[in-house]
């Protein structure tokens, strides 16, 4: 296994790649190497990572931005970042502000080189089958928003 770059406890938003599947959160252990960026089981009384859950190619990124948070967001769910890739965007949520700030610049410049990175992307959440930033229906449709 490749060196750990950092590593971080954070809240996961499901990724709903069913219509039918449910909308949850869960706390993922995340370990980015150099080569992905992999989530595992968290067991929060033992503080301890368990089974691997699912992983990120880091060539596969096509954009890293935080997210705006929707209207009425607990308080662990205030400092949101997304990674999209090719089954869509990954929802992360961090703790605090300093935490995002660290593994987004991180990923920027890890996958600034990518051959796919996208101009625009989506500032808000896809929620029931609807991007809330600009209303199109289909996961997949371009970003509404200029990267900087």
């Amino acid at each position: 296994m490749s060196d750990i770059i950092l590593e971080e406890v954070f809240i996961k938003r499901s990724q709903q790649k069913k219509k039918t599947s449910p909308l949850n959160y869960k706390e993922r252990w995340f370990i980015l190497t150099q080569e992905k960026i992999s989530y595992y089981d968290f067991d929060s009384e033992k503080m301890k990572r368990k089974g691997l859950k699912g992983s990120v190619d880091l060539e596969k990124i096509k954009c890293v931005e935080t997210v705006q948070p929707e209207a009425n967001t607990p308080q662990e769910r205030q400092f949101a970042f997304q990674i999209i890739y090719d089954e869509g965007p990954l929802y992360i949520f961090a703790k605090h502000e300093e935490v995002r700030t660290e593994w987004i610049k991180k990923l920027k410049e890890m996958v600034r080189f990518n051959n796919e990175l996208m101009q625009k992307y989506h500032p808000c959440f896809w929620v029931d089958g609807v991007w809330l930033c600009c209303q199109q229906e289909v996961k997949q449709a371009m970003g509404c928003k200029i990267l900087d």
